[in-house]
């Protein structure tokens, strides 16, 4: 896929600007980062700069137990630790590993370790990161460190405000707050020739104030040289206003990209058609949207000012994605105590019962809103959109598209969710299916290779104890005695592996299909099955691909995309583009390829996708004996 925004983990997106700064201000100060703090042609720019009346932070963090190692050096691309193939987190491992200098663990002691002894950071008051630096443990020798460490603080202010990280423009603060004592009485002197002043006592903590909020705005880059809005001018493509472009030259090269099929001149006019649902993809009825689904929104700045950083709202943050936050916060506990998953009028939302029932189906934000006695201030659609998006697949479109399955019907379904890591983290909140829909018994089976490994052929039940929603282990005496919830199954692995009985429906959240070869297995293993199986995505352009893949996995076809109306109202801001992303923004289904041709097309697929075709006990001729036991029956019925 040409764009990826809305499946890259935001700490890679994060890390990359990080590291696109940093080269720069390594490149603009090659050859004088050792030279004296006093630079009389710097100090004349940097005071010819406008004032910025916040006040900006600057932190020097001492390191000594963890350091990294390139796995593989020679894939290192323009600098950065991995390719545009890595996608999340744990993608990292297969370029660098941490290590644990005090420990010894992973490979601490092998020569191509590296060490990052300072990292000097600079903040301002609004919580935007405007540039870093660090001091790897070869440039600090015992007796020059603290001076190394206070010249390299000078030089990182003085770049920051030159070329801030950040959107705005080059400016100076009217004061800095220094954390690091010897740093602090060493800039007092030097920062003052700059017109700028220093708090007179070192800062305590990450902040001055209490209600400090931590930002990640994304900053722009050009879609083909990667260049970053600090460093250039970029514009978007005057036909589509979808693609933005530094110059003229990159321009031409995305237009006449080969094959064609990947250059812009043959998404343009699509880009542009797609550009056209950004009003639509905002118009909800939430007190926050403006700020939500405009193309500057901050997310992290969003979270932190509600104060919705901890439980199952970090997974929205740029945090979640670290492994450290992952292993010390896990997302829900076996009876043993499920921690605090939920945050505030979030978690009462689970144990409360609605004041009536449903007599018909929801059908958008506002009337389950009202149903669930919610402000319409309260972001936990953002959450929910996954059980709500299942909801409205089951009462809406299946009868719609597949009204043979007479699913309203059922008084039982099992639901598979495909590709479900993601998902399976949020477990608890699915209970609200269990509060929409009361009369049918729920067995969702999460399936995928992102799921946890220890958790592969694990089953449990979600229900209700006492006030709380829980995970408990089915044993025989819940069975006995009716324990009522939803049940859960997990297994492991890709979902073409999979040998359980057929479901009643398959979903898969934000798929990709073009960023995961798996699904080149899983689609015909679906077209065997003959399943109802939908699938939501991020934009018109990921469902667009996702129609591509299906052509060519199983010959069918993918239904035109619907507007999902319990999609998540928090923009997905990319960095090299304008188009709307928006978790589980839209919705389609696919249309399975007639069963006479399935033969003759099957064979024209590679080796790799004949491998998980139907069992030979379906394919198979019948025998010469069973062939004239027919005919006999068939005379006999005309007879």
């Amino acid at each position: 896929m040409e764009f990826v925004s809305g499946y890259r983990d935001p700490v890679l997106e994060y890390s990359e600007l990080l590291f696109c700064w940093h080269r720069r201000y390594m490149k603009d100060y090659e050859g004088r980062l050792e030279r004296p703090a006093s630079h009389p042609q710097q100090e004349q720019k940097i005071r010819s700069l406008p004032h910025d009346a916040s006040c900006w932070f600057l932190h020097v963090l001492h390191n000594d137990s963890i350091a990294f190692r390139p796995r593989l050096p020679q894939q290192q691309v323009r600098g950065s630790f991995y390719m545009d193939d890595a996608l999340h987190y744990q993608d990292l491992e297969t370029y660098l590993s941490l290590t644990n200098r005090e420990t010894g663990a992973g490979d601490a002691r092998a020569d191509d370790v590296r060490h990052i002894k300072y990292l000097l950071i600079v903040v301002e008051e609004t919580g935007a990161v405007l540039g870093i630096d660090f001091l790897m443990d070869t440039e600090c020798s015992s007796n020059r460190v603290q001076y190394t460490c206070k010249l390299r603080a000078y030089h990182l202010l003085c770049q920051c405000m030159a070329l801030p990280m950040d959107n705005g423009q080059s400016r100076r603060p009217l004061r800095v707050a220094i954390g690091d004592p010897p740093v602090h009485r060493f800039l007092v002197k030097n920062l003052s020739s700059l017109g700028v002043a220093v708090k007179k006592t070192p800062m305590r903590g990450w902040a001055s104030c209490a209600n400090y909020v931590f930002s990640a705005q994304t900053v722009q880059r050009c879609h083909v040289c990667r260049r970053r809005k600090f460093e250039v001018v970029l514009t978007p493509c005057d036909r589509c206003d979808a693609v933005l472009y530094c110059s003229n030259i990159c321009k031409v090269q995305n237009w006449t990209k080969s094959p064609r099929d990947i250059s812009h001149e043959f998404w343009c006019q699509k880009m542009k058609q797609f550009m056209q649902k950004e009003e639509a993809l905002g118009e909800l009825p939430f007190h926050f949207i403006k700020d939500v689904t405009s193309r500057s929104f901050d997310k992290e700045h969003f979270l932190s000012s509600r104060s919705l950083t901890g439980g199952y709202w970090a997974a929205e943050s740029i945090h979640y994605h670290t492994r450290g936050l992952q292993d010390a916060c896990q997302a829900w506990n076996m009876e043993g105590g499920r921690g605090e998953p939920l945050l505030k009028d979030t978690d009462v939302l689970l144990r409360m019962q609605p004041k009536e029932r449903l007599r018909s189906s929801l059908v958008s934000w506002k009337e389950y809103y009202n149903w669930r006695g919610l402000s319409l201030n309260n972001p936990v659609a953002a959450l929910l959109t996954y059980p709500l998006t299942i909801y409205y697949i089951i009462c809406e479109l299946v009868p719609q598209h597949f009204p043979e399955v007479n699913i309203l019907k059922k008084q039982s379904l099992k639901i598979h969710i495909a590709s479900a890591g993601a998902e399976y983290h949020n477990i608890l909140l699915f209970w609200e299916l269990a509060v929409l829909m009361p009369h049918v018994l729920l067995e969702l089976v999460f399936v995928g290779s992102d799921l946890p490994a220890e958790d592969d052929e694990r089953s449990f039940i979600i229900h209700k104890k006492g006030s709380e929603v829980v995970c408990s282990h089915v044993t025989y005496e819940d069975s006995d005695r009716g324990l009522r919830g939803i049940n859960v199954k997990v297994h492991a692995r890709p979902y073409h592996t999979l040998q359980v009985a057929k479901p009643d429906l398959v979903i898969g959240f934000n798929s990709g299909f073009g960023l995961d070869d798996t699904w080149l297995s899983t689609l015909p293993r679906l077209q065997v099955m003959k399943v109802p199986a939908y699938f939501s995505e991020c934009s018109q352009y990921s469902c667009e691909v996702d129609a591509q893949v299906v052509s060519v996995a199983t010959g069918g076809l993918a239904s035109p995309p619907i507007l999902n109306p319990f999609r998540s109202p928090l923009r997905i801001v990319a960095a090299d583009n304008n188009i709307p992303w928006y978790k589980n923004a839209f919705l389609f289904y696919l249309i399975y390829k007639c069963n006479q041709n399935n033969t003759k097309k099957h064979n024209t697929h590679p080796p790799s996708i004949a491998v998980h075709a139907p069992p030979p006990a379906i394919m198979v001729e019948a025998s010469p004996q069973k062939k004239k036991n027919k005919v006999g029956r068939n005379q006999c019925r005309k007879k």
